[in-house]
């Protein structure tokens, strides 16, 4: 064909497309043109990509970023972060539009080609639909997101009408670009325009209803305000002990052999055992929930980490489909810093901050979601503070000091509460490290957990060597630095912290947990290992309620990231099906009618949601019923509550995350929870 031949070809096609409204301005023009200019079939398909890949990128980065920012706080507290949020997703959202693109052009290549379309129009705009019904679903999910991290109504509303902008801008610019290709490759010029505006705008007002419908729905069940007074009965004391990586099965085997005599007499004083099925939750998420009642949807601790983008003050601690690129791209290329979890991410309050609110002192020592340390009357040891107060390894051995992340300069604010009680933390950690680095490696059998020391001398004086027998050698540096220095350490912190008037108390012990995910030595060293270690965790009990004398008692026992060996002929093989056990106990007696005290076969035991762990110690302080949590276990005997509240509030730290106590140790933790194997 001539030039000139060519040349009228495309005036007749431009014209035919302004009849139909196709470039009544330049946004359709920049798409259409593909179409007026003959290009081979692939290089028109790699520059309709291009055009989507900017136009779409611009727009669902520019809302990516808003809604992230929303999410995360970002627009209250640093809403400068809005641009470098920008910037740092618009790359990853412009490749992935242009390749998402490739993908639906070259479908659409090969339904031409094996089956011919007449109405090129209908066909480019079913695609597009389907394009834009994708990203209509992850919109709808941060949206919900959204809503779940406290956003106002108003923004809700507002964000859902602008998602359902952006669907259609895609759609719009999707559809364009797959017509512009349709009509390079059949010479094919549509018949009628597909989209009239009445049928945009109805489409609109259509993915805006859908859109703002679930967040608005998941806004009404957002937390109240803090109540201003909060009426208390006089109560009693609690006690809640947390072991992890404990199968409940092994903790039937040891109660019913009596390896554990301190809680088998709890259980012959009137207590009772319960089970409940181990979720996929991640530890953190599981014992937040116990600590506090919520789920994790509530209490915002989903995760060990966060991620603070180059540029972005506040971190992002919900990243939602976002989180790949982040850790597995944004991180290693050095565009984002990785971050741990921090107490200021925690939306909601734990027992023993509700029972400090009148001034009582309390003991919280280890439990997950505690750093930086938050001061309140008592003692509170952090979430993984022995590898922050560790001090400089002075043996030539393999000691704790050789574990990554240690810290040697001193102790490093934010992982005692009150400051000056740092002193005396630090050096209950030096002595528990020295006590297992002092041991020859030849043990011999355990007996208690060597703690026959009075209430402040250290550790093992007297007692057998607090290392199992069947411990191998090349095991000892992998073990004492990190499971039983560590436990034994929180285990002594907790009796140090405890007196006859400390009202709530809270320990959390993961060695087991953390010996599991990197054993590769016998099962039959990891037996005696598990045994040690719950034989401490009884030891610490006795001694503990010898101290505080609490009127209920809880001990949690959990998997955590360990699950049952497969049973043969089991074809599932995910390792499911792993079972916890709680026992409760307290002074009004909790056995069921008739009971003789001794823990029943597994089958046999009465169910009990953790989230129920939390109401009963409240209600056992004397402190009201939240209409947000499930009420007590029914099995026991409960006070009754001075009033029902609808909630106890959220969490507001004064600072910001990032600010006060603690900020500048969070790459310390941070290597401190990679040194333990939780990253």
């Amino acid at each position: 064909m001539t030039d000139d031949g060519q040349r009228r070809d495309i005036d007749d096609v431009r014209g035919e497309l302004r009849r139909l409204g196709y470039l009544s301005d330049r946004f359709d023009r920049f798409l259409l043109q593909d179409a007026l200019r003959p290009r081979p079939s692939g290089r028109a398909m790699l520059f309709a990509a291009g055009r989507v890949a900017v136009l779409a990128g611009l727009v669902v980065a520019a809302v990516l970023a808003l809604v992230l920012a929303a999410v995360n706080g970002n627009l209250t507290t640093t809403p400068f972060d809005l641009l470098p949020l920008f910037l740092h997703l618009l790359p990853p959202v412009a490749l992935a539009s242009g390749a998402a693109f490739l993908a639906l052009a070259a479908l659409l290549l090969a339904v031409l080609r094996f089956y011919p379309v007449r109405r090129i129009e209908t066909l480019s705009l079913v695609t597009s639909a389907l394009a834009a019904a994708a990203l209509g679903a992850l919109l709808a999910a941060r949206l919900l997101e959204l809503a779940h991290g406290g956003v106002g109504v108003g923004w809700l509303v507002g964000a859902a009408v602008l998602a359902a902008l952006v669907v259609a801008a895609v759609a719009k610019v999707v559809h364009g670009a797959l017509l512009a290709l349709v009509m390079r490759w059949t010479r094919a010029v549509p018949e009628r325009r597909a989209l009239s505006r009445r049928f945009v705008a109805a489409g609109l007002l259509v993915v805006a209803g859908v859109l703002v419908l679930p967040p608005l729905l998941s806004a009404r069940q957002q937390p109240h305000p803090a109540p201003v007074s909060m009426p208390a009965a006089p109560g009693e004391s609690v006690l809640l002990v947390g072991v992890d990586g404990v199968l409940g099965e092994e903790l039937d085997y040891l109660l019913a052999s009596g390896r554990l005599p301190q809680a088998q007499a709890l259980l012959d004083s009137g207590g009772r055992l319960f089970r409940y099925p181990r979720s996929e939750a991640a530890p953190a998420s599981f014992w937040t929930s116990v600590a506090t009642g919520h789920g994790a949807a509530d209490h915002g601790v989903t995760s060990v980490d966060s991620f603070r983008p180059l540029g972005v003050a506040t971190p992002l601690s919900r990243s939602g489909p976002l989180r790949p690129y982040w850790s597995r791209v944004a991180v290693p290329l050095g565009l984002a810093e990785y971050r741990p979890l921090l107490s200021t991410r925690r939306d909601v309050f734990t027992f023993w901050e509700l029972a400090a609110r009148g001034g009582d002192p309390v003991v919280a020592v280890n439990w997950w979601s505690t750093f930086p340390a938050e001061a309140l009357p008592g003692l509170v040891v952090a979430h993984g503070a022995y590898q922050l107060l560790h001090p400089e390894d002075g043996g030539d051995g393999a000691g704790a000091g050789d574990v990554p992340g240690a810290v040697s300069n001193g102790v490093p604010g934010g992982v005692i509460a009150p400051p000056e009680a740092r002193t005396e933390m630090a050096a209950l950690a030096r002595r528990a490290a020295a006590a297992l680095e002092g041991d020859g490696g030849g043990g011999q059998p355990l007996e208690g957990d060597g703690e026959t020391d009075g209430e402040g001398g250290d550790e093992g004086e007297g007692g057998a060597p607090p290392v199992p027998a069947a411990l191998p050698a090349e095991a000892r540096p992998f073990l004492l630095p990190a499971v039983l220095a560590p436990d034994r350490f929180y285990r002594r912190a907790l009796l140090a912290g405890l007196d006859a008037d400390t009202r709530a108390a809270a320990l959390y012990l993961p060695g087991p947990d953390i010996a599991a995910a990197g054993w590769r030595w016998t099962d039959l060293a990891f037996g005696d290992l598990l045994a040690r270690e719950l034989a401490a965790a009884d030891h610490t009990l006795g001694r503990a309620l010898d101290l505080q004398r609490p009127g209920t008692v809880i001990l949690v026992v959990d998997p955590g990231r360990r699950r049952p060996a497969r049973a043969e002929g089991d074809e599932a093989g995910d390792g499911g099906g792993a079972e916890g056990r709680i026992l409760v106990w307290t002074a009004a007696g909790c056995a069921a009618d008739g009971a003789e005290g001794r823990a029943p076969a597994a089958d046999g035991l009465p169910a009990l949601d953790p989230r129920e762990v939390a109401s009963a110690l409240l209600r056992s302080l004397g402190l009201p019923q939240s209409a947000e949590l499930p009420p007590p276990p029914a099995a026991c005997p409960w006070p009754p509550a001075p009033t029902t509240l609808p909630s106890f509030g959220s969490r507001h730290p004064a600072q910001a995350p990032g600010e006060g106590p603690g900020a500048s140790d969070p790459d310390e933790y941070l290597e401190s929870l990679r040194a333990l194997g939780y990253l």
